[in-house]
């Protein structure tokens, strides 16, 4: 079952790709990831583009080619074994970080939604604790599962870029109305 949801979605990928001219295609494919997705970060910002996607842009920017996704950002990721370039987990350690933004940011990376899961668990650099198999994302950033552990456990403060990004997103997702009319005016399928 599982195979056959994977071959249609290849399928799909591919006749996706199919209606791309043949210079789009070419210039989608030299930018295309290991998962064949587009890895600018925005078309919207021509520098950054290639000229061939310009012509294949969504209203707010971003690649057809790539579902009509955004480049996510990664953070939270430590050195091991084969990247070994990553930033240094003792190096973001604050313990005067103010308590209630640094619980703000722990609960919006603890409960962010699923993007990825693997068959691995990760473990704490620090204190070697099994942090989780699995990646999480807000549609901006993703990070990997055990990111809020280091947070709680080990005085972790990311950088304040994200910091202002979660706790901003918290705030309006608490200041939002809430409309009831919708559905309770929705018809059963």
């Amino acid at each position: 079952m599982i195979m056959r949801w994977y071959s249609s979605l290849l399928d799909v990928a591919s006749d996706v790709r199919s209606q791309f001219s043949p210079a789009a295609k070419a210039d989608a494919n030299a930018c295309a990831g290991a998962s064949g997705a587009c890895l600018s970060s925005t078309l919207a910002d021509s520098k950054r583009s290639h000229p061939a996607h310009r012509d294949q842009a969504l209203p707010d920017g971003r690649c057809r080619h790539d579902g009509g996704m955004a480049t996510l950002k990664l953070i939270g990721y430590w050195p091991s074994g084969s990247q070994s370039d990553w930033p240094n987990p003792a190096d973001f350690v604050d313990p005067e970080w103010d308590d209630r933004e640094r619980h703000m940011v722990w609960t919006y990376l603890k409960y962010g939604t699923v993007a990825r899961s693997y068959r691995g668990l990760s473990p704490c650099r620090f204190c070697n604790q099994q942090n989780g198999s699995m990646e999480f994302t807000d549609g901006v950033y993703i990070w990997p599962q055990g990111l809020a552990h280091y947070l709680d456990a080990h005085a972790l403060r990311l950088p304040q870029k994200f910091v202002n990004h979660a706790v901003e997103r918290l705030n309006a997702l608490e200041a939002a109305s809430v409309d009831y009319a919708w559905w309770k005016s929705q018809e059963r399928p």
